[in-house]
Parts: C-alpha cells; structure tokens; sequence
C-alpha cells in the first residue's frame, strides 16, 4: 500500500497527532490550553484535532512546518 504522506507536499503539513497529518493553510485558529493545543480547521473535520504532546514542540503557527 502506497503512503500517502509521502505524496504529500511536505512543507505544507504539519503531523498535529497520529490520526492527523494538517495542511498549514486549513488552519483558521487555533486554542492553546495548559496541556493541548486545540484547531480549528477549514473544512471542518467533524472530530476535534488536538496537537499532540509530542507535536506540540513542533507547532509553530503561521509558518510553514514538515509533517514530524
């Protein structure tokens, strides 16, 4: 089976969890509380997408991040 991760423009994603790898540009806001980072993203998923504790490090909003 292909991975799809490799299909993608690496540049414009950002790995929030292990269920979701987010393009930068859907991003629309974002919340940060005391232990999760919450988005809120274009079009909307249906699911909160809540950056990971190890993506978090990793999460710098309104720059361009690789999927980690």
């Amino acid at each position: 089976m292909p991975d799809p991760e490799k299909e993608l423009n690496l540049v414009n994603f950002f790995r929030a969890n292990r269920k979701y790898p987010v393009n930068m540009d859907a991003i629309s806001k974002f919340k940060a509380g005391s232990s999760k980072i919450a988005l809120d993203l274009i079009p909307d998923p249906k699911d909160e997408v809540i950056v990971s504790k190890e993506s978090a490090p990793n999460f710098k909003p309104g720059s361009r991040s690789k999927i980690r």
